[in-house]
């Protein structure tokens, strides 16, 4: 079967309705998929409020045939407010995103095609805008090409987190000038019979020699 990538990019919504209830500023994020088996999650604004912004680009791999003009192969969107914690995230709203009315297999490929569409309350009615780009790609990252071989959908932002950071290393001059810290730590204190005392700091103990006057000292108080 023959595969394609599409993109959809979630910029952001407009005039949303905030759900009644306890919660005190709206914190909106979205869940898309092409299939109900690998959703896909932004992060919630957090200053947006009913104009939330999101900027997350999510990648679906998809059949030929979902792209074509008179499929009815659709990426569906529902937008919810952020309960955090501990209450419920309540719906705000629903967008279904025919594919074939965005005709990009007419379009050039790796251009993005800006749209926007009601988005649809749980009562029926149209309130709100959500603000999205639609790109068929021909070419993707190694990362992101191994992801979809796993799964069908992935998130840009989920690639960055799994992308491998290099490992700082230390030089050998300096474990050898650490060696003998860290041998000096091994040892253990109460085994010491000259009767100092340690004191832990920035990796090694430090020694502390009472002075025979000090038991005297605290009944020097009392005079």
């Amino acid at each position: 079967m023959d595969f394609r990538v599409l993109e959809i990019s979630l910029i952001s919504a407009q005039g949303l309705k905030p759900p009644s209830g306890p919660l005190r500023r709206l914190h909106a994020f979205a869940i898309a998929w092409s299939h109900p088996t690998a959703k896909l999650r932004t992060l919630p604004d957090q200053s947006g409020a009913e104009n939330p912004t999101w900027n997350e680009r999510f990648l679906f791999k998809v059949p030929a045939s979902f792209l074509a003009s008179d499929s009815s192969s659709a990426v569906s969107v529902e937008i919810y407010a952020s309960g955090g914690w501990c209450l419920p995230s309540p719906l705000i709203g629903t967008v279904r995103i025919l594919i074939g009315n965005l005709h990009l297999l007419d379009r050039s490929p790796d251009i993005p095609s800006f749209a926007a569409l009601g988005v649809r309350r749980p009562s029926g009615r149209l309130h709100g805008v959500l603000n999205f780009a639609a790109t068929l790609l021909t070419r993707v990252s190694l990362i992101a090409e191994e992801a979809l071989e796993e799964s069908p959908a992935v998130a840009y932002r989920e690639l960055m987190c799994e992308s491998p950071r290099p490992r700082r290393r230390i030089p050998p001059t300096s474990v050898a000038i650490l060696a003998p810290l860290m041998d000096r730590n091994r040892e253990d204190p109460e085994e010491r019979s000259d009767g100092g005392g340690t004191m832990c700091g920035l990796g090694f103990q430090r020694r502390i020699h009472f002075c025979p006057s000090d038991e005297n000292l605290p009944n020097s108080s009392t005079r």
